[in-house]
């Protein structure tokens, strides 16, 4: 199959003339020159105090996209467990994106899992730029390390800058 293409001056004259109203609205639906984003890694638990990269990834050149689902998975392997909602947070995890380490509001730092990695949980969406770095993490904060791994998984979209709004700015 060859690579997906940018949209012709007919495919965008049709596109204003409201024709195919879903490439006016990207950061809602998927375009006509979509690419699939379905990231999944896993790391294992770093120790006590340590924060360890889950997944990192770099927004294709000449696109922009949105996290629409977002799925993490604690495996203990017969080590200590990991409860959501004990206070303190035993681990936080974090999506940010660039070198400053910009966190998406909501995702910046949290303490709960959203979802298996084989069934993300879906979310009203984070939107991601043309070369953006985002990077998921997690710091253990309470839970002794031996056998545990932490797995997420990002499902979402890539699409053609060129359906992006004018003036619209995102993270």
């Amino acid at each position: 199959m060859p690579p997906p293409t940018s949209p012709t001056a007919t495919d965008i004259a049709a596109i204003r003339d409201g024709q195919n109203i879903g490439n006016l609205l990207p950061w809602l639906y998927p375009t006509v020159d979509f690419l699939n984003l379905d990231k999944f890694s896993s790391v294992a638990l770093p120790s006590i105090g340590s924060t360890a990269t889950i997944l990192s990834f770099l927004v294709p050149a000449g696109r922009n996209g949105r996290i629409a689902a977002v799925g993490l998975d604690f495996v203990a392997n017969g080590g200590a467990a990991f409860t959501q909602g004990l206070l303190p947070l035993q681990l936080t995890f974090s999506i940010s994106t660039d070198v400053r380490g910009y966190g998406f509001p909501d995702f910046g730092s949290f303490g709960f899992s959203p979802g298996p990695v084989s069934a993300p949980t879906p979310i009203a969406g984070l939107m991601i730029k043309d070369g953006q770095r985002i990077v998921c993490t997690v710091t253990n904060n309470s839970i002794t390390a031996s056998t545990q791994f932490v797995a997420m998984r990002l499902l979402g979209y890539f699409y053609g800058k060129i359906f992006e709004p004018r003036g619209t700015s995102y993270q």
